[in-house]
C-alpha cells in the first residue's frame, strides 16, 4: 500500500496521503483555488464537560460516544447539504 496511487500519469499518491494526514504543509497557493467548505475545529465536538471523571460508568462512556457520533453525523449531513448548494 506504500505506493498506492503512484502511476506514471499520477505519481503523487504518497504526497496525497501526507496531505490527508495533515503532514504535508507546503503547497503552492494554486492548490487551494476553488470552492471549499471548511469548518473550524472547535465546532467538531459537541458541548460537554471539560473533564470526564475517571470513575465514569461504562454505560455513560458509551452514551457519550454515541452522542458525539450523532453530533458529527448531523454536522456532516448539514455540511454536505451546504456544499451541494
Amino acid at each position: 500500500m506504500f505506493f498506492r496511487g503512484d502511476t506514471p500519469s499520477y505519481a503523487y499518491g504518497k504526497r496525497q496521503r501526507l496531505r490527508e494526514a495533515g503532514l504535508w504543509l507546503i503547497e503552492e497557493d494554486a492548490y487551494y483555488e476553488g470552492n471549499f467548505l471548511t469548518i473550524h475545529p472547535s465546532a467538531l465536538l459537541p458541548a460537554r464537560p471539560e473533564m470526564v471523571p475517571l470513575d465514569v460508568d461504562g454505560r455513560t462512556a458509551i452514551d457519550m460516544t454515541f452522542a458525539e457520533d450523532k453530533f458529527r453525523r448531523t454536522l456532516l449531513r448539514e455540511m454536505f447539504g451546504l456544499a451541494m448548494v
